[in-house]
């Protein structure tokens, strides 16, 4: 396993413009990081002129791009609707190819009140299915986070019909370690999911130097990710009160220190 950090741990440092993308990326760098997850978010652009000079920094700096992160809806009612949320995922996947990531994080959706999660949960299986053609056309894989109480993308149940009805390698899970909820469950949910996994956000709410938060106990997760024979990127996912450039180096120690046992 490797280990990365998500552009999302600095959120209000660059949605404010306090610093910008080549300025995450240097500090990855300072850091000594594998990788870097960076969200469409905090590009002011995806033209050419910009990609390319995201693309120049990652070479420069020696880092790669273990995801793209965007933020699509296939759960939306209008059929016009989730068709351009469809594009939008395969701009993502454009982007993704240019820059060198392998990974697009993307999200199933928000179930809307007029439906139960079961139609909602069909409504993205069908998204899913065409934009997953175009992942497998581009050699990209699509991983779909596990996010939001609301959404149809909550459990590790959820997570298995997607995948399993989709029935594409291109669509995995980008398992987020602090999005089942945090309580007795946590590992088990870990552990039933882990399988469809192609990228892990490790979640970080509140910092402890030994197990890496204090109310998620990493070497269990570490643990988990080794035995289902995990190999790909453990992306810090930083989102306490504490300032990022204080917090994520105590986080890079600790997981770096977990992860070498």
């Amino acid at each position: 396993m490797r280990l990365g950090c998500s552009a999302y741990s600095y959120h209000e440092l660059l949605s404010k413009h306090h610093i910008s993308i080549k300025d995450f990326i240097k500090e990855a760098y300072r850091l000594e990081l594998d990788a870097v997850e960076l969200l469409d978010i905090y590009f002011e652009s995806t033209d050419f002129t910009t990609l390319r000079e995201v693309k120049r920094d990652l070479l420069d700096y020696g880092l790669y791009l273990s995801s793209y992160s965007i933020n699509n809806n296939f759960c939306l009612l209008n059929p016009f609707e989730r068709k351009l949320q469809e594009e939008y995922v395969r701009r993502g996947i454009d982007v993704a190819v240019y820059l060198g990531a392998y990974v697009v994080r993307v999200f199933a959706g928000t179930i809307p009140e007029k439906i139960d999660k079961a139609k909602a949960l069909d409504l993205a299986v069908d998204s899913f299915r065409r934009v997953c053609r175009y992942a497998e056309e581009m050699g990209v894989v699509l991983a779909i986070e596990n996010h939001d109480a609301h959404g149809a993308a909550a459990t590790p149940e959820d997570i298995k019909y997607i995948i399993e009805q989709v029935n594409s390698p291109f669509l995995r899970l980008n398992l987020d370690t602090g999005n089942f909820g945090i309580d007795e469950k946590l590992y088990d949910k870990i552990e039933q999911t882990i399988q469809y996994s192609a990228h892990v956000h490790a979640k970080v709410l509140e910092v402890d130097e030994e197990r890496g938060d204090k109310n998620i106990d990493y070497s269990k997760v570490f643990d988990i990710c080794r035995k289902a024979g995990y190999k790909g990127v453990i992306s810090i996912e930083y989102e306490g009160k504490e300032d990022p450039m204080e917090a994520v180096p105590k986080i890079v120690k600790c997981m770096r220190k977990l992860l070498s046992r």
